[in-house]
């Protein structure tokens, strides 16, 4: 399983660095899933310790591909850091 954290300089990302929009807010972030062959976005947040939500599980299963600010759809994969990973 697989879970992401988001970071800046050591501290959780709590807005984005381009637009300052709040990504802890219910659609702050906007993440790219692919899963049996489709690709959707699907609308999340950041917890307070900059971790992403994964609701649906998508995530843990290896479907996430990227995230965005939900606002301007900046990339945040220079502050992402794979926080765990195990074999089930």
């Amino acid at each position: 399983m697989i879970a992401y954290r988001y970071t800046s300089q050591g501290e959780p990302l709590r807005y984005c660095p381009s637009c300052h929009q709040d990504l802890t807010e219910p659609s702050g972030v906007l993440v790219d899933i692919i899963d049996a062959n489709q690709t959707f976005g699907l609308a999340c947040c950041l917890d307070s310790n900059g971790g992403l939500s994964d609701k649906y599980g998508y995530i843990a299963n290896g479907h996430h591909s990227l995230t965005c600010c939900g606002r301007c759809v900046e990339p945040l994969i220079n502050h992402d850091d794979v926080i765990e990973e195990r074999e089930n």
